[in-house]
């Protein structure tokens, strides 16, 4: 059995070290791989990233893996009723329903953010209006 990867390689010779990547995301058939100075597009399959970096990433949506230990946070906004992942070095990720409970057991001691979107609108509503 071969030693597991770690550094990944894509197109045109872009690399990373694996410990750099803050998650991964299947678009227009390939998959992109993130970290902190850019992104790598890959050649394998989100579901054979899963496969072999299961102990480390775990899907939090459909064709979406995240780092588990890059995983700081997670809120739900109660307008969009939409769950969200709050990654150390990457935006907020979107966390869908069916893997919410997965995601939240599998990573303990994780912290809720509240949003509340009827006070960001009244801040956005208060400073078009001073304009």
């Amino acid at each position: 059995m071969n030693p597991p990867r770690t550094t990944l390689t894509g197109y045109f010779g872009k690399s990373a070290p694996l410990s750099a990547i803050t998650h991964f995301k299947a678009e227009d058939k390939c998959v992109t791989a993130y970290h902190a100075d850019g992104e790598i597009i890959l050649t394998q399959t989100i579901d054979a990233l899963e496969a072999e970096f299961g102990e480390t990433f775990i899907v939090c949506c459909r064709g979406t893996l995240v780092a588990k230990s890059r995983v700081v946070a997670f809120s739900h906004n109660t307008a969009t009723r939409a769950w969200s992942l709050y990654l150390d070095g990457a935006g907020p990720i979107v966390m869908s329903r069916r893997h919410r409970k997965a995601v939240l057991s599998a990573i303990p001691g994780l912290v809720r953010r509240t949003v509340n979107p009827s006070r960001m609108t009244k801040e956005r509503y208060a400073a078009n209006q001073s304009v």
